[in-house]
This record gives structure tokens, C-alpha cells and sequence, in this order.
């Protein structure tokens, strides 16, 4: 179709006063100066869908004889509402204009092939009114535009889930946005559908209860808003029974920044303040830059242009923080099903190049922050909030770093959620896991909280949250974060002292609601007023008793006659009974005469649980004495758990972790029999041993390891559990080795003077073949430094005694023969064992498994 075919129709016009800024729009619309102009923005019916469908056209006056210039909104447009402070400075706006109805749109310029977002122009208009309406068409206009780029196809009509339409009296015809969540001028055309009574009605009953409306609409009362709900009524709420869905709940996310914002600047207008006025002011800039960042921020778009616009505008307001400068920046994650999950962040820059940044959560994510149990009522409650310190300015500013952050909510994906964030992205900041940052200070400064009851659909918890966190920081104070809901909640309560009509009724639901809000006041400065550790004074406790005290008496005179939560009393009328209500005929087969705890038999005889004392393991062992005394313990204790795993829990694990203790912690590992300072340092050779306490221990060393065995092999098998069940039992063998090559001084065993070498005649020590135990430990798995100091020690015993001990007389060598033949060590070591006894030598196999113990004897 060709642009002479095309239709323009006004969509909105009116008179403004505005100033662009950057080179093409100065071009356009002349030098950056503030003027009187007349703004038209039409949309082009007809044409190519993919090209631009709105234009912002200005002209000098409203007779549109002279036009100064159109750009065209695309899908790198932007509308913002400039807030006093950075944006004001990044936007070249001047200070007088603080507090003026302002709105600032970037056109869809480019420069190099990339958006340009420094082109655009902010505007003024006349109220507040004028602000949303502008705002709500610039955005729904920008919307529809992008929309249209990405599915050319796509008709407008099949946004709008329920269309209502009605005509104006001027013949401007209005229809219902759905996504927006109020009535907007039909520049598609099409037939009215329903009158205007019926259109109105519905549009003010979707106004005040819709979780689509956006902070501060001039047509709603601040207890209609659902914010008000989620702070001070959450009790009152059903459990949340899902997430809100992506639309909704990015709206309302800033819904809840902005109703912040109020909440600051009613507290700036205190005449006893808490604070100073400069901590008051950070805060409120803090959330003010929140609240810039969360209108830029791509919700699930998959944009990688826009991505990089945001990303670039986070950096460098974060560049930009001075010293004890703090912004809110909103962040979360979004699966496929588009349930938005929303935290935020506090960035704040410490001193010079160092950083902090404090992760406020009240849902998905708090098992990843710190919990405890409420002595006086049993509630589990958490720390919503933990601080991250020591952060190089480096890291905080990498683009890289909020890229993995901000996808997971810029790209819907079902892998997104707590655990990428939570467990590897946050730890990188400043090299440690998220919970180190934790220590026992701020555990006792923390504010405790259970988790909000109706979900926290609005984000309004979690922005309370951060809230108390920017107050402490500000303040200098870390308890200041628990008097946060008592603030918030006297400054609620004056919104609604400030808005209530006593001349209009009241409907019962919402005195309801006003009332659970004064009453969350009165619980809030009972619990904080007059602490040491408050911000508040009896001052201001005497004004919050001012405040409660005006709103119910306000209350008393909106609210209807009949009075607003208390049932009608109970009529004592005896005309009223039935008597049928107090006969049971069949109540007689629910009666019990007779004694029946005759029936149950006699009882069981409870049985007898002896005690298992594992502290009488030790720490260490300083001799032999010890030694055995602490092996018997063992294969005591052992013994007890085996015998009574119908009453202990979980007594494979006890077993298996007594054993692993014992062996890698408190009997120290023998040194190589070739180490230079063997005789000195070495605890199994430097002290000379008895061979009753040698026979002892070797004996209850046979029954640890069978122990060990039994309960290791009864586990289920992980490779960390079975890298720790391989050293445990190299150590019993290594110790087992080393005490069989002592000699004892009373009566020297023949066993062990042929087993070390220093028997009569021409002998050679034997030892232990390792097999493969050195090649498979290298792929083993360790939780845990003193399995790896148990396995090297392990390794460097048998490796380092190697040499010493011939290659043929290395015993349970059945890597490379299973046989009992003629050469192999077992066989030699019994020969020399039944030439010294002068035993027979035709049961030598018999005699190595343990079966002609006899002729050994």
C-alpha cells in the first residue's frame, strides 16, 4: 500500500510545554528550550503493519497550520516519569522543575545502527491526571508498535481479552484495555457495544479493585489499592495460591516502589523527625532511582537490544552512587509460564571503590537466607535480607555479572530460579558463599519475619523490606530496620486520615480493612516505642496515639449505620426454638456403659534403651594404653548401636561415622618404614609395646573393621561416600600393619618377628601389596581436608616403605593371582613360621585361613 493510501487518526492532543533533547530531536523540534506546543499523537490506519503504526506530531498552535516535525514510535521507544534527582540530571532538567507533572520519551532514532536513547523530549502537562493519561497512551501506544513488529500478522483486537466500547459525547470512541486495566480511545474503530452507564460502572469497580492499577490513579482511595491490603492487612488474607502472572505483578512491583516514595516524602513533611533530614533523603532517592530502573527494565521480552540498553543504563547509575548512595534496583526470575518471582537489591557504594549489596526476598529463595524459630509462639521466621560486603567497585559494575543476573528475568526460561542466583552468581561478588556473609552481629540486629501470609502478591512486603534495610544504612543504625513497619504503618494511616471523606459513607469491607491498619499501628509502637535501640520517642509514640485515635473517630462518622465488624447481638426468643433440634433418637448407639480399656490386654513392657556414650572416644591418644583403651570403647559403642537399631535412628551412619573418625582423627597414621626419623617421631615405633597389649589391640582392630564393613556396605553408595569408606579402611590397614611389625619387649611374637625381619637367620620383611588402591584414589571425591590428609599419609606409608620389603614377599597380592601356590609370600611367611614352631608343613593353606589354628598353637 502505498503512503498516499494511508489514514492518520488522532488518538490524544492538547496543549503542552516542552524541551527535547539530543541532536536529531533538536533538530526536529528546535534549540532545547522549554515552549508552549500543541502534541498531537496519531496513528496511521493502513500502510505497511511492519513500519510505524504512532506518530508525536507537534504544531504551533491548535489550528495545526504549522508543523514543526513527527517521530515515530517503535519498539525502541521509551515513556518515562522523571523523578527528582539522577534522572533529572541525566534528562539536562532543571531543579525548578521538581515537583512539575513531567513525562520524557525517547522517538525511535537510531545512530550506527543502534538506538539512540539520548534523543527525546520531556514534557509538562497541567495535573496529575493529565500525567497518567499521557502516559498510559504514550505506553500502550509503544506497546502496540512493538507488538506489531515482532508478528506482523497480529491483530490488535486479539489483546483486548474483554472489550467494552462506548462513545463520548464529543464522538470519541473509547474501548477497554485489559493488559492496561482501564478504558483507552478506539483507534481501531468498530461498533459501540454497550452503553456508557455500563461501561463507566465496570471501569470504576476494575479502578478500584484491580491489581493492574498502577500507584497514586486519582480515582481510587489509598485503602482500595491492594498494596494497602498486602502491608497492613496481610493476616486478613487467603494463603496465595500461586504467582501473579508477568503483566500484573511488573505493574504493580512499581505500584509498590512508588507508594515508597509517598511513604518518604509524608515522613520528609514530619514536624518531629526520626531522623535527619539527610537519611530521609537517601532513602527516598533510593527508591526513586528503584523506581526509574523498574520502568526500563525488558520483563520477559528476550530482547537483547533492549537488554543491552538496560544493562548499560543499571552500570552506569551504579558508576554514578557517592559514598553512602544507595539505589534499589529490581531483579528477579521468570519461568515459561510467565509467573513472575520478584527480589530486590540494594546497591550501595561503602567508601571510594567498595560496595555492598543487600538481597531483600519474602518467598521463593528464603531457604537460602537464615532462619529461627519464635520462642513465644513457634513461627518459624526469617531474615529476608542479607548483606553482601567488601565488594569491588569492579565486579559490582561488570556488565557480565548483571547480564546472568537479569536474564533469568529478561528470558523466561523453566531453569530459572533461586538456585543459579542464590548459588553461583551472588557468591562471586566477594568470594564466598552467601551465608558466610552472616555472622552472629547481624543475626542479633536482624529484623525477623515470618513469610506474608496472602504471598505478597504486590511486592509491597518486599519492598518494606528493602525499605528497612535503606533506613539502617541511612540512619548508621542496624536496628532502625525493625521500626520500618511501624513508620510505614502511621504513615499509611495519615494517607487515609488525608483522603477520608466523613460525608461519604463508607462501605463495611473497607472500614474493615482501615481498621486491621490502625491496628497493626498500635501492635507496631507498642513492640518499638521507647526501645534503646529505636529510632522512636515517646514523641512520636504520643503522635501515633494522635493519629490512631483521629482516624477512628473518623471512621465512627463514615461508616454506616449498623456498625462494621461486630455481629447483631443474639435474640433470646423463645419462639424461635425448635424443639427437633435437641432430639438425637439414633444418639443412644454412640454410648459406651462399659469399661473398655479392660479390652486392650495388658501392655507392652517399654523397652530398655542403654545409653551410648560416644564421647568416650577422645579427641587423641598420647601411648599404647590409651590406644587399646580406645578401641575397646569402639567396639563397645559399636556393639550397643548394632544391638539396638530398633530404637536409635540412623545407626549404619553413627557406625560408619565413629569408625571414619576414630581412624582418620584421633589414632595418629604410621611413617614409612624407610623415613630417617622413624624411631623418634613415629607414635606406632618410638615406645616399646607389651604383647598383651599388642595381641589386644590386633584383635579388636579385627573387629572394627568388621563392624565397618557390615554397616558401610548396608549404606547407600555415593562417590564421595565411597572415596571416604576406601581411606577409612587404608588406614585400618596401614595401622594394622605397623603395629603387627612391633616387636614386643616381654614376649616377642614369632608372628611379628618374621612379619618385620628380624627373626633369626636369613630373613626379609614382609608387608601389605597396595594393588590398584594408588590409581583408583586419584579419582576419588572428598567433603572433607582430613580425608585428603588420611589418604596422602596413606600413600606415602606403603609407597616409601616399598623398597625396604621384597616384591615377592608382599602379601594379598590378588591383583595378580588368586592362587595359594609355592612361591607366593603367604606360603613363605607360613614355612618360616612352621620351621620355628616345628610344626607340620601339609595344611599350610588351612593354617592361612585360620582353620589349623592348632598345630600352630
Amino acid at each position: 500500500m502505498s503512503p498516499q493510501s494511508e489514514k492518520k487518526k488522532v488518538l490524544a492532543s492538547g496543549f503542552v510545554v516542552k524541551k527535547p533533547r539530543g541532536q536529531s530531536w533538536t533538530s526536529k523540534f528546535a534549540p532545547g528550550s522549554w515552549k508552549r506546543r500543541y502534541l498531537e499523537l496519531t496513528k496511521i490506519v493502513g500502510g505497511n503493519v511492519s513500519g510505524p503504526q504512532f506518530m508525536l506530531t507537534y504544531y504551533t498552535n491548535s489550528d495545526k497550520k504549522s508543523s514543526k516535525g513527527s517521530v515515530a514510535l517503535g519498539k525502541d521507544s521509551v515513556c518515562t516519569k522523571p523523578v527528582f534527582g539522577p534522572a533529572f540530571d541525566k534528562l539536562e532538567i532543571n531543579a525548578d522543575k521538581k515537583g512539575a507533572h513531567l513525562l520524557h520519551v525517547t522517538g525511535n532514532t537510531y545512530l550506527n545502527n543502534e538506538p539512540n536513547r539520548e534523543d527525546g523530549f520531556t514534557f509538562e502537562v497541567e495535573d496529575a491526571k493529565a500525567v497518567k493519561y499521557w502516559y498510559n497512551l504514550i505506553s500502550d501506544a509503544i506497546t502496540v508498535a512493538t507488538t506489531a513488529m515482532k508478528q506482523e500478522t497480529m491483530d490488535v483486537h486479539d489483546r483486548m481479552a474483554e472489550r467494552v466500547r462506548f462513545a463520548t459525547a464529543d464522538g470519541q470512541e473509547m474501548v477497554w484495555n485489559e493488559q492496561l486495566g482501564y478504558f483507552v480511545p478506539n483507534e481501531l474503530g468498530g461498533d459501540t457495544a454497550a452503553a456508557p452507564q455500563e461501561a463507566e460502572a465496570k471501569n470504576k469497580l476494575v479502578r478500584k479493585f484491580s491489581i493492574f492499577q498502577e500507584w497514586n490513579h486519582t480515582d481510587i482511595k489509598v485503602w482500595q489499592h491492594p498494596i494497602f491490603a498486602d502491608l497492613f492487612a496481610d493476616m486478613l488474607l487467603a494463603p496465595a495460591s500461586g504467582q501473579a502472572s508477568g503483566s500484573s505483578k511488573v505493574a504493580v512491583l512499581r505500584s509498590s516502589l512508588e507508594f515508597m516514595v509517598d511513604v518518604i516524602g509524608i515522613m520528609q513533611g514530619e514536624q518531629t523527625p526520626f531522623v535527619s533530614k539527610d537519611c530521609v533523603e537517601k532513602s527516598k532517592r533510593a527508591f526513586a532511582r528503584g523506581v526509574e530502573i523498574a520502568h526500563q527494565l525488558p520483563y520477559g521480552e528476550s530482547d537483547a537490544g533492549r537488554m543491552k540498553s538496560f544493562l548499560e543504563l543499571l552500570v552506569r547509575l551504579i558508576g554514578k552512587l557517592e559514598d553512602a548512595e544507595m539505589a534499589v534496583l529490581p531483579s528477579g526470575w521468570m519461568p515459561m509460564d510467565g509467573a513472575v518471582h520478584h527480589l530486590l537489591f540494594i546497591a550501595r557504594r561503602v567508601n571510594g571503590t567498595t560496595f555492598s549489596l543487600t538481597i531483600c526476598n519474602t518467598g521463593n529463595g528464603l531457604q537460602y537466607h537464615p532462619q529461627r524459630m519464635d520462642p513465644s509462639t513457634t513461627e518459624m521466621k526469617h531474615s529476608m535480607s542479607i548483606t553482601m560486603g567488601g565488594i569491588p567497585e569492579a565486579r559490582l559494575k561488570d556488565g557480565m555479572f548483571w547480564c546472568m543476573v537479569y536474564r533469568l528475568l529478561v528470558y523466561p526460561s523453566n531453569s530459572n530460579g533461586p538456585e543459579p542466583l542464590y548459588g553461583r552468581l551472588l557468591p562471586y561478588l566477594n568470594d564466598q558463599p552467601l551465608l558466610a556473609n552472616v555472622t552472629e552481629e547481624t543475626l542479633l540486629d536482624a529484623a525477623w519475619r515470618r513469610m506474608p501470609k496472602g504471598g505478597d502478591v504486590t511486592c509491597a512486603q518486599c519492598c518494606l523490606v528493602a525499605f528497612g534495610e535503606v533506613f539502617a544504612m541511612a540512619a548508621g543504625k542496624p536496628t532502625a530496620a525493625r521500626d520500618i513497619p511501624a513508620i510505614v504503618s502511621w504513615m499509611g494511616c495519615k494517607m487515609v486520615l488525608n483522603e477520608l471523606d466523613v460525608e461519604v459513607p463508607l462501605e463495611r469491607s473497607s472500614a474493615l480493612l482501615i481498621r486491621e491498619a490502625v491496628k497493626e499501628l498500635g501492635n507496631q509502637a507498642g513492640e518499638r516505642v521507647g526501645l534503646p535501640d529505636s529510632v522512636l520517642s515517646p514523641e512520636q509514640g504520643e503522635a501515633m496515639l494522635e493519629t490512631i485515635q483521629s482516624l477512628e473517630d473518623a471512621l465512627q462518622q463514615a461508616v454506616r449505620t449498623g456498625g462494621v465488624t461486630q455481629q447483631p447481638p443474639l435474640e433470646a426468643n423463645p419462639d424461635l426454638l425448635r424443639t427437633n433440634a435437641c432430639q438425637f433418637p439414633l444418639f443412644g448407639r454412640l454410648r459406651r456403659d462399659a469399661d473398655l480399656d479392660t479390652m486392650a490386654g495388658e501392655p507392652a513392657t517399654p523397652p530398655i534403651l542403654l545409653p551410648m556414650e560416644l564421647t568416650l572416644v577422645p579427641d587423641s591418644v598420647q601411648n599404647y594404653e590409651e590406644v587399646a583403651q580406645v578401641l575397646r570403647h569402639a567396639c563397645h559403642l559399636l556393639t550397643l548401636l548394632g544391638n539396638q537399631k530398633h530404637l536409635v535412628k540412623n545407626t549404619y551412619c553413627l557406625r560408619v561415622a565413629l569408625v571414619q573418625h576414630l581412624f582418620t582423627q584421633v589414632l595418629p597414621l604410621p611413617l614409612p618404614l624407610n623415613h630417617p626419623e622413624r624411631e623418634q617421631r613415629c607414635f606406632w615405633a618410638s615406645a616399646p609395646i607389651r604383647y598383651a597389649d599388642q595381641a589386644d589391640m590386633l584383635r579388636h582392630l579385627n573387629l572394627l573393621q568388621r563392624h565397618y564393613v557390615a554397616a558401610a556396605l548396608s549404606l547407600e553408595v555415593t562417590r564421595s561416600f565411597d572415596g571416604v569408606r576406601i581411606v577409612t579402611m587404608g588406614c585400618i590397614v596401614a595401622v594394622a600393619d605397623a603395629l603387627l611389625r612391633k616387636v614386643a619387649f616381654d614376649y616377642p611374637s614369632p608372628l611379628s618377628q618374621h612379619y618385620a625381619g628380624v627373626a633369626m637367620g636369613p630373613v626379609n620383611p614382609y608387608g601389605v601389596h597396595m594393588g590398584n588402591f594408588a590409581p583408583a584414589s586419584e579419582r576419588l571425591r572428598f567433603h572433607q581436608p582430613e580425608m585428603q590428609l588420611a589418604l596422602t599419609q596413606v600413600l606415602d606409608y606403603f609407597i616409601q616403605s616399598a623398597p625396604v620389603i621384597p616384591h615377592e614377599h608382599l602379601l594379598f597380592s590378588f591383583d595378580e593371582t588368586m592362587e595359594f601356590k609355592q612361591d607366593c609370600a603367604a606360603q613363605a611367611l607360613l614355612d618360616q613360621l612352621c620351621l620355628q614352631a616345628r610344626a607340620g608343613l601339609s595344611s599350610l593353606p588351612r593354617c592361612f585361613t585360620s582353620e589349623g589354628q592348632s598345630s600352630m598353637s
